[in-house]
């Protein structure tokens, strides 16, 4: 089984919300295997650019046709890491997408893509702190060069 690591990160510009990015960087045994990042759109929120990379480095993964593959998935986002690792995405589903607040789930159509590539590889998320490594701050760098108008 081939074991992937995943450091995934989200800008958003804090005036206005004006311009946003997200990145990802994708190793096997500390070595590079993918690395993109991209502009959403003018009125995303930094949330959703977090969720976004996480999904488009599981799609990169996805379109490279790799079998047999487990992931670890390393955010500085605890929205993202909490939502599996306490899973409040199964809560979710079961209460018809409604958070504990009573109301329905920010970024509902991100999340559902999300749980189904997670599932898919298996995908473990852990918690890292913003800056704490240099894969960190490769994304950071990425995902906030994107955020800029």
């Amino acid at each position: 089984m081939r074991e992937f690591e995943i450091y995934t990160d989200g800008s958003c510009r804090t005036i206005g919300n004006m311009g946003s990015g997200w990145a990802y960087l994708v190793l096997e045994r500390r070595k590079e295997v993918f690395k993109d990042s991209g502009k959403g759109l003018v009125e995303n929120t930094n949330n959703q650019m977090e969720i976004t990379a996480v999904i488009r480095a599981l799609e990169r993964i996805q379109s490279a046709a790799v079998q047999n593959v487990r992931v670890k998935i390393y955010s500085d986002s605890a929205y993202v890491v909490n939502c599996f690792k306490d899973n409040w995405i199964g809560s979710w589903k079961i209460k018809g997408w409604i958070n504990s607040k009573k109301q329905p789930v920010a970024n509902k159509e991100l999340w559902l893509q999300l749980d189904v590539l997670a599932q898919k590889y298996k995908a473990i998320f852990q918690h890292v702190k913003g800056g704490s490594n240099s894969y960190n701050r490769i994304v950071d760098r990425l995902a906030k060069k994107e955020s800029k108008i």
